[in-house]
């Protein structure tokens, strides 16, 4: 591809690494596509798209990694420097900087006494010598990060994330201590979480894969002895994951580590990591199968097993093997999987261990076992497995010894009617909870049909029972009831829900469901149900508020209307009924709706009119006029409270763009002039507090969306009353929303200049301009206004003109027309401004 069009394509796509969120891995790889242009080119390209304030702090490491050591240190050094004490909030920056210029900060940060800030500084000291990218550097450092391994949890954790994802040379170069180190401290810490072991798995597995394909195989076994520490105690979090490595690495590591002394764990762990390839591997696949049928320790039998039957091409034969040898072995999901799905032959010796609770080898005692396995599975069986499968978690389900969460995963294997009748009664809450909704499950129906299930009157009578009940049984029945309901027509849908929705006895979370419910359904049959529900005597709030949310999609109607109006009031049902555009309202509703938003606003108490006017902005269109006016009158009401008008306030300028929308806000805008000029001076001040309280609302919407007259007529009203604060302050946000769209030639900055230059105490706030200087269109708006301004003389433009200047010069790296525009505001004729603007200096900070 031609330079130029890989400079251009450089400039448009995002870099490659991810911005440094905190105290995480460092991506410290540069950017592939930076790296293929030459050292200038790529300076260009970061300072232009990195060189803000506080957007070079975050920019990716990947980019500034792409850059030559000397230019790092160019354009690094100065703001670090700036940054005081506060370098901890630049680690990125300081990872990016020439080894010798960053290890020096980094390992002062690492001695800081708050933890997150060492967390923060051993990665990215990890990270900086990574960049510089000599193997013996890199070995060095991270030998230094001794203390990172004794240190707490949250250091360890971040500083093992970063060294396990170091590049492929670099992770030859580190030295085995610092790997026994790191593990065996990770692995015996007490306060050691599962992501720490996690990452030092990690770690170790991309060591024992990289030593195999380079042929160190001794550096390979002593991993792998390492990672047993990882695995091996009993109870371990984590499961090893075989190694993508291919037969002959394979080979090459069990020579090497077939030659030590192991326990029988570090034996399994070995085998878990080798597995596709036991087969290649006799000694091995002997030893671990050994193991497997010899064991007293049950867990490594278990995890021994799996590892054996791992190859797939002798899967079927070794699961029939070892459940020959002990039924009990079927308690491994592979080998399970194995038996339901290919070795169905042998279920029926499993199903009768089970009865008996496995008692064996593996387990000399009976234990309580449920298959984590689908229903479904059972389906190409024989009818007696299924049925002694099905006795078996019944016996599991009902056993008041075993422990809640396995016969909760009994019950879901259960399809017997009978027995999940009997357990939904009788057993404790979850096990119950799951018994129901397994209730309305099609393989529970004993015809196995779905519209079978839905036509058994017994089912909705008992889930109706236990929907009375409430509680855990009740949320639960009434789950598996909408669930049944699903496959009835809707008429009898109806019929079944109506008369518990109106039962006021009924408990208050059931009720609330079937108004859901309800609510789902579609036809006027369900509307009048929740009419009916609504009309229910002693009906509780909350039930209610539901009710009203199921009936918004009806509004158009009046009966359903009316019965909402008067019940606003009632903050359930306020929060339920007026909302902005969620999607609780279709699209095709929005009239019926806009209407009766108005209805409230003229009929309901100001805490309901309040949320009215927030909700109703939201749902405006150019030919609304009648709800705009509603909201125009409701700031020039003199009758309206100060709550209810100021609500009201902040909607004026975000009407949608039209004619209908400025004669509304023109004629609001006169009538608080006019007052603001009446001789009483209450009716005087009322007026000017409600301009005051509309301009510090208005606000421009953005580059996308159009600016409408609002503004300018809101503008017209301010200075006309006399608030000439506030419309210079509206004046400076039009200003700069004219910069952010690219527009420098309108009346925006000639109004703010000539207020501000009468009394230049209305110099509003200028702290924040938030310009997108990426865009060339700003940036040349910017330009000539700054030369505009400069060019007018004035001590208030001048003041204006240094604020653009000394913005777009930071934020663009001070390129050669913001310096020179900075030069010449030193020669104005003001001396404020000149004096300010010698005192900028010329350096972007950090």
């Amino acid at each position: 591809m031609p330079l130029d069009d890989l400079v251009e394509l450089a400039g448009h796509l995002p870099s490659t690494g991810a911005r440094y969120r905190g105290p995480q891995r460092h991506e410290a790889a540069p950017d592939g596509l930076l790296r293929l242009l030459p050292p200038a080119e790529r300076r260009r390209l970061v300072e232009a798209t990195v060189a803000g304030r506080s957007s070079f702090r975050r920019a990716p490491l990947s980019t500034l990694a792409a850059l030559e050591p000397a230019d790092r240190r160019e354009l690094i050094s100065p703001r670090l420097k700036r940054l005081g004490r506060r370098r901890w909030s630049a680690v990125t920056l300081m990872a990016a900087l020439p080894l010798a210029d960053g290890e020096p900060l980094l390992r002062d940060l690492t001695a800081d006494h708050r933890a997150h800030h060492r967390a923060m500084a051993w990665p990215a000291l990890l990270a900086c010598a990574e960049i510089h990218a000599d193997p013996g550097e890199f070995a060095r450092i991270a030998a230094l990060s001794e203390r990172a391994w004794h240190d707490q949890d949250e250091v360890r954790r971040a500083t093992l994330h970063q060294l396990a994802g170091v590049a492929p040379e670099l992770l030859d170069a580190l030295p085995e201590q610092v790997l026994r180190d790191a593990v065996l401290t990770a692995t015996q810490s007490r306060d050691s979480t599962t992501a720490t072991l996690g990452a030092a798995e990690r770690l170790l597995s991309r060591v024992i894969r990289q030593a195999a394909v380079t042929g160190h195989a001794q550096r390979a076994a002593h991993a792998v002895a390492l990672l047993g520490e990882v695995f091996g105690p009993p109870g371990s979090p984590l499961t090893p994951r075989p190694l993508h490595i291919d037969e002959a690495g394979a080979r090459t590591l069990w020579a090497a580590a077939g030659t030590t002394e192991r326990r029988p764990r570090a034996t399994v762990v070995l085998a878990e990591l080798l597995a596709p390839h036991l087969a290649a591997l006799p000694a091995l696949d002997a030893e671990v199968r050994r193991i497997a049928v010899q064991s007293d320790d049950a867990d490594l039998a278990v995890r021994a097993a799996a590892a054996w039957v791992h190859p797939a091409p002798l899967r079927d034969t070794r699961c029939g093997e070892l459940v020959l040898i002990d039924p009990a072995f079927a308690v491994v999901p592979l080998i399970l999987r194995t038996l339901a799905t290919r070795r169905t032959d042998l279920l029926d010796g499993v199903c009768a261990a089970a009865r008996g609770g496995f008692t064996g080898r593996l387990w000399p005692h009976a234990h309580p076992w449920a298959a984590r396995l689908g229903p479904a599975i059972a389906g190409r069986w024989l009818p007696h497995q299924r049925d002694a499968w099905s006795e078996h978690h019944a016996r599991v389900a009902m056993d008041e010894t075993a422990p809640l969460r396995l016969r909760t995963d009994a019950v879901t294997l259960l399809t017997d009617p009978a027995w999940l009748t009997a357990l939904a009664g009788q057993a404790p809450q979850p096990v119950a909870a799951a018994a129901l909704w397994a209730l309305s499950d099609p393989a529970a129906d004993p015809e196995h049909g779905a519209a079978g299930t839905g036509n058994r009157p017994g089912l909705r009578d008992l889930l109706l029972a236990h929907a009375a009940t409430g509680g855990v049984r009740g949320r639960a029945a009434t789950a598996s009831l909408r669930r049944l309901l699903t496959r009835l027509p809707d008429g009898d849908a109806v019929a079944l829900l109506a008369p518990l929705a109106c039962a006021p006895d009924a408990p208050v979370g059931a009720r609330k469901e079937v108004a859901r419910a309800l609510g789902m359904l579609p036809g006027p049959d369900a509307v009048r149900a929740l009419l009916a529900a609504w009309d229910a005597p002693r009906q509780h709030p909350d039930v209610r508020a539901a009710l009203a949310v199921a009936l918004l999609p009806a509004l158009h109607q009046p009966d359903v209307a009316d019965r909402l109006a008067p019940a606003v009031h009632e903050p359930a049902v306020r929060d339920a009924v007026v909302h902005a555009r969620v999607g609780r309202i279709p699209e095709t509703r929005s009239g019926p709706y806009r209407a009766f938003l108005m209805r409230l606003a003229e009929e309901a108490d100001d805490d309901v009119v309040i949320a009215v006017h927030r909700a109703l902005s939201t749902w405006l269109e150019p030919g609304t006029g009648d709800a705009m006016r509603l909201l125009a009158d409701a700031v020039t009401a003199p009758e309206r409270p100060e709550k209810v008008w100021a609500a009201a306030a902040g909607t004026l300028t975000g009407f949608p763009p039209g004619a209908v929308a400025e004669s509304v806000v023109r004629r609001a805008f006169a009538t608080l002039a006019e007052r603001a000029r009446a001789e009483e001076p209450r009716v005087r001040a009322d007026a000017l507090r409600r301009l005051h309280r509309v301009a510090g609302a208005a606000y421009p919407p953005g580059p996308e969306v159009e600016v409408t007259s609002a503004f300018d007529l809101l503008a017209a009203a301010l200075e006309e009353s006399g608030l000439h604060q506030d419309a210079a302050r509206l004046g400076w946000r039009l200003a700069l929303d004219a910069l952010r769209r690219g527009q420098h030639d309108g009346p925006q900055w000639e109004r703010l200049v000539r207020l501000c230059e009468v009394a230049p105490s209305r110099l509003p706030d200028r702290s924040c301009l938030a310009l997108d200087l990426r865009r060339a269109r700003v940036r040349e708006a910017a330009l000539a206004t700054a030369r505009g301004l400069r060019g007018r003389g004035t001590a208030v433009s001048g003041q204006l003109a240094l604020t653009l200047v000394e913005e777009c010069g930071t934020a663009t790296a001070w390129g050669t027309p913001w310096r020179a525009e900075l030069d010449a505001l030193r020669a104005h004729s003001d001396p404020d401004t000149a004096m300010g603007a010698l005192l900028v200096e010329p350096v972007p900070p950090g």
